[in-house]
């Protein structure tokens, strides 16, 4: 049995095409060539082995199913396939569930994650515009990621990727453009109904807010 029949024997999920593409191309193992890299802030991608195996922690819903972990924070909070939001076949949802009772909904598909992630450093949501090597990063992202990516979020990375960086007045960070700019761009990219919808992935949370009703 290989990684990915684990993974669907584990989680009842088959990876999409988007995942499998990079992975098949390295991206998303630290251990090969830097060149190779994909990488983002505060996203540290598990290996096939480390999604087969993952263990949610006894509090979270997803440890009774329904979530595919592909990535952790540095707080450890896990990236997932949500997999009952997935309607009429489509692949299903990226959240990320936070160490708290909340999970937030950030695109409709794995592809739409990437898209977010680099598209939110031009933005000023992290530390990507601070220096060099983190600048180097996201040229390379937006390099790999415009092979796989639908031909118009290509084309907006790229565009993004040619115009000035500048210090942002409100936040002091540096950024291609204004985060209430990002926020409507990444609302009409990725429209979807559960997009940044919060939820609640603390089952001893859930307990107390059932009690109370």
């Amino acid at each position: 049995m290989n990684e990915y029949e684990k993974i669907e024997q584990q989680y009842g999920f088959a990876t999409p095409p988007t995942y499998r593409q990079l992975e098949a191309q390295g991206h998303f193992d630290y251990r090969r060539d830097q060149a190779d890299w994909l990488r983002f802030y505060d996203c540290e991608w598990l290996s096939l082995e480390g999604i087969a195996t993952y263990k949610f922690n006894s509090w979270e819903i997803a440890v009774d199913g329904g979530f595919v972990p592909f990535a952790i924070t540095g707080r450890h909070e896990p990236y997932c396939w949500r997999l009952d939001w997935a309607t009429d076949g489509n692949e299903p949802p990226i959240v990320i569930c936070e160490r708290s009772e909340r999970a937030i909904c950030l695109a409709p598909n794995f592809g739409g994650f990437l898209y977010r992630m680099a598209f939110e450093a031009f933005a000023g949501r992290n530390v990507v515009g601070s220096t060099p090597t983190c600048k180097d990063e996201l040229w390379r992202a937006v390099d790999i990621l415009a092979g796989v990516l639908p031909p118009a979020w290509s084309a907006r990375l790229l565009d993004l990727r040619s115009m000035p960086w500048r210090k942002d007045a409100k936040s002091g960070n540096m950024v291609v453009l204004s985060w209430a700019e990002g926020e409507q761009i990444i609302q009409a990219d990725l429209s979807f109904p559960h997009l940044n919808e919060k939820s609640f992935h603390d089952k001893e949370y859930l307990k107390r807010l059932q009690s109370r009703k």
